[in-house]
């Protein structure tokens, strides 16, 4: 026989052998429940759906956190410009408390 024809029949007897074993781990991962495919086209895993609702949830609880920590951050920074300019104007007249008790 011609050398072209083993090689051909190689290739073709290699690309037989990819098909079948994708046909059967496809099969296998159907039976398992790992198909990884829903009906609405979803490439998610059964419980995927479920989890990404959670994590969608927590991350708009976190936002919601650091939008309510910076406004707490403001009223802390205001309430520390209000005590310190408090705390100035009891300073400032201090001086003229003690000059008007030397005289």
């Amino acid at each position: 026989m011609d050398p072209d024809v083993f090689s051909f029949m190689g290739v073709m007897g290699t690309i037989a052998a990819f098909i079948v074993t994708i046909t059967l781990s496809r099969g296998i991962a159907h039976r398992m429940g790992l198909s990884g495919r829903k009906r609405g086209g979803c490439n998610c895993l059964e419980g995927d759906h479920e989890d990404l609702t959670e994590l969608g949830e927590r991350v708009a609880d976190l936002e919601f956190s650091a939008r309510r920590m910076e406004e707490l951050e403001e009223r802390l920074d205001f309430a520390e410009r209000m005590l310190a300019d408090g705390r100035q104007g009891d300073r400032l007249a201090e001086p003229a408390e003690h000059t008007d008790t030397l005289r």
